[in-house]
């Protein structure tokens, strides 16, 4: 009877540890899964907005800039926009920036009307913790990373966007290609 006992505890040992394994292995999957689909969410949304992008010469609220700048020795942009967006009705101003918090990069929205703009407002976050966000256009076959309206008169044919995501220590660089449509030949 105790050796009957004694091997049932180390069987019933053995399937309590694997359980508690193979429950560590999929929250870990769940945790690299919810970090791609949040970045693939982010871009999909930004490739709406910039395919709707507008910006017209004789008006001077429209509007379409790249900047780039390095924290902590990573590239990333501001890119900032005229476009129709789903979350608001008409014309919006639409910003996407990184910012540093608590040591962790941290990629930010701000939206308003775009005839009143509020340079106060805090953006709402997108994604946390990410490595790099790039924003890039071809121009002449090269890609470049800075665009100004102002200078240029027009939007740029073709973007290039990437959010960077480190998942386990890993680089995972997420990107889509992006054309913006109005005023555009199709």
């Amino acid at each position: 009877m105790l050796l009957a006992l004694a091997l049932l505890s180390i069987v019933l040992v053995v399937l309590y540890s694997t359980f508690f394994l193979s429950q560590k292995a999929m929250e870990g999957a769940d945790d690299t899964l919810v970090r791609l689909q949040e970045g693939r969410m982010a871009l999909d949304t930004l490739r709406r907005e910039l395919e709707s992008a507008v910006y017209s010469g004789s008006n001077n609220l429209t509007l379409f800039t790249m900047k780039e700048s390095d924290i902590y020795d990573k590239r990333v942009s501001t890119l900032s926009f005229t476009a129709f967006s789903p979350y608001m009705p008409g014309l919006s101003n639409i910003e996407y920036y990184v910012e540093e918090r608590a040591e962790r990069l941290v990629l930010l929205k701000k939206m308003n009307p775009y005839w009143n703009i509020d340079l106060n407002m805090k953006g709402t976050e997108i994604i946390e913790d990410v490595d790099g966000f790039t924003v890039e256009s071809l121009y002449n076959g090269q890609w470049v990373n800075i665009w100004d309206t102002g200078e240029t008169g027009k939007l740029p044919e073709e973007l290039r966007v990437t959010i960077t995501v480190r998942i386990k220590d890993k680089l995972i660089p997420l990107f889509e290609i992006i054309r913006p449509g109005i005023g555009q030949a199709i």
